[in-house]
């Protein structure tokens, strides 16, 4: 029997068994913001396949992506308030700990770009992406979004 644990999602930790073992259920998830989802090609392969096959390789992609993001995120509201009615304790980190590790990730990310043309570029292009996402979020949080969170899990 551990004390707390977090894992995965409420519905990825609740087929295993974690809320079986632990007391505690802890969220958010501050190691793994997000999940890769994604389908190779060989680029010579892939200047192969025609226009209009590879534009509908990335739709598949796509729908693919949304379906499985769409299912996890309801599946998770389920098995969270499943946790909950069984006896698990829910507890958020609190906003300090969820900020010194998006700090300390963040000076781990900066001395990575030294010398790296490659991943200075990308990890630029995924910062200002998620600037330009907290923007939209701030913006979109109305009734019923994240100011509701807690009712809306109970």
């Amino acid at each position: 029997v551990i004390d707390a644990t977090e894992w995965s999602s409420p519905s990825v930790n609740e087929p295993v068994g974690f809320h079986k073992i632990a007391k505690y259920i802890i969220f958010p998830g501050v190691h793994q913001p997000g999940a890769t989802q994604e389908c190779e090609f060989n680029k010579a392969a892939w200047d192969k396949i025609s226009a209009r096959d590879q534009h509908l390789i990335e739709l598949a992609g796509e729908l693919r992506t949304f379906r499985a993001w769409r299912n996890h995120a309801y599946n998770d509201l389920f098995a969270y308030r499943r946790m909950a009615k069984g006896g698990n304790t829910m507890l958020r980190l609190e906003q300090s700990f969820i900020d010194a590790a998006q700090k300390a990730g963040n000076e781990w990310a900066d001395k990575q770009i030294e010398g790296n043309a490659w991943f200075k570029k990308a990890l630029n292009h995924q910062r200002k992406f998620q600037h330009d996402m907290s923007v939209y979020s701030k913006m979109r949080s109305g009734p019923g979004t994240r100011t509701a969170i807690g009712d809306v899990l109970k």
